[in-house]
């Protein structure tokens, strides 16, 4: 069943990636083995938010409800075929995952559980419930990842989820070091899948570290741990992305910046001026910082790193942007003023189509011999252009026929 991503929103109000949807997700439950599917995995994570939402209202419940309109909407998935969903969610009540391969949770008592212990469908509604065992420590957890589900939704590939909320568990910290066994546990892949290894990392670790550091709020890099040539374990870097003042990546603006300073010896490996540009990166926006680089650059006679350092800080390039700024304005007040005049022009001309329709319907709904005294008029007359214009303009001048508009 193919899954379609849909706008997401509830109650009509869009849901945004700055939104509070955010489930504290148990660290154990984090690091399950994933043998489920990406909608399994979305599905399970908003019954999880859902139950601890009414939990909060009512400790003593046992079973939790939601929507399968909201179910459908936290998921990021539009799926038509209702015997579909329920037999993914059936599939929830047997499935027996691992949980807390990597042993974040020293405290943690059980090694595997069901995902749920009962979930029915009617009228349009979910009711669930989590084994007694760990329900407690599902809405309660001690140790967790924060999860945007605003930013899950967008996600394609259940590898790329598994990995998220991995690497969400691990944001603050570093990810241990994990032999391929317990990454491909952690991906939930049986014997057999992707045991040739370049396929397993272009289609599973590859893919899964491309979309989130596409679409996420993380960047993820990967190290591969070798014995010799064969690859034997995986170390994974993380850390939260951040973003200029006007919403450029921060990474991506800096590797702007380091090409346009690659031929600069004073200002590559410059600590000091790296440091500032960040700063000022954050503070000021890209265009800001690239605009100030550029004339130190192009100005610096001698010691391009005094030069830089004090642009950024005095904002030397502040008349060159605002000189951009007029030439761009001047440009787009130009443009505005040619889109207008087109459509002025576009529509007098459709008028004069509608017109010229008229009177050569008009014509033809005419008697033959009357045709033919008026083609006769334009023969003998000076009328020039195409045909119907030419009877149009006989129509009007010479017989006074003036049709009103549709």
């Amino acid at each position: 069943m193919a899954e379609t991503q849909i706008p997401l929103s509830i109650g009509g109000v869009p849901i945004v990636t700055e939104s509070t949807y955010e489930l504290k997700k148990h660290s154990a439950v984090s690091q399950i083995s994933n043998r489920i599917s990406l909608i399994q995995r979305k599905s399970y994570n908003a019954f999880l938010y859902f139950a601890r939402e009414q939990a909060i209202e009512n400790p003593d419940l046992d079973m939790y409800s939601v929507t399968l309109t909201k179910l459908r909407t936290f998921g990021g998935l539009q799926i038509k075929d209702a015997k579909h969903i329920q037999d993914s969610l059936k599939e929830l009540m047997s499935i027996v995952v691992d949980y807390n391969i990597l042993g974040k949770d020293k405290q943690a008592e059980w090694g595997a559980f069901t995902l749920l212990s009962e979930v029915k469908v009617s009228g349009g509604e979910v009711s669930y419930a989590f084994p007694p065992s760990i329900k407690n420590a599902l809405l309660n957890p001690r140790m967790y990842a924060r999860i945007n589900i605003a930013i899950t939704r967008g996600l394609t590939s259940k590898y790329s989820l598994a990995l998220y909320e991995l690497a969400r568990d691990y944001v603050n910290v570093s990810i241990p070091r994990m032999t391929i066994k317990n990454f491909r546990d952690l991906m939930g892949l049986d014997d057999g899948q992707y045991d040739n290894f370049p396929d397993f990392r272009r289609r599973v670790i590859e893919t899964a570290v491309d979309e989130i550091n596409l679409k996420t709020d993380l960047q993820i890099g990967v190290e591969y741990i070798k014995d010799g040539r064969k690859v034997i374990g995986l170390q994974f870097n993380v850390r939260e992305q951040t973003v200029a003042s006007d919403g450029i990546p921060i990474e991506d603006a800096v590797m702007k910046i380091e090409e346009m300073i690659a031929h600069i010896p004073e200002l590559v490996d410059n600590a000091k001026f790296m440091a500032l540009m960040r700063k000022k990166l954050e503070d000021k926006g890209y265009e800001y910082v690239s605009s100030n680089i550029q004339y130190a650059i192009s100005r610096a006679k001698q010691n391009a790193e005094a030069y830089s350092i004090a642009a950024l800080d005095e904002d030397f390039a502040a008349g060159d942007r605002a000189k951009a700024t007029s030439v761009k304005r001047n440009e787009k007040k130009k443009a505005d003023q040619k889109q207008k005049e087109d459509q002025r022009l576009n529509t007098i001309s459709e008028q004069f189509d509608k017109e010229k329709a008229r009177y050569i319907r008009y014509f033809n709904e005419l008697p033959e011999e009357n045709q033919l005294e008026i083609i006769s008029g334009i023969n003998a007359g000076f009328y020039a252009g195409p045909r119907e214009v030419r009877i149009m303009t006989y129509l009007k001048n010479e017989m006074g026929v003036l049709l009103d508009s549709e």
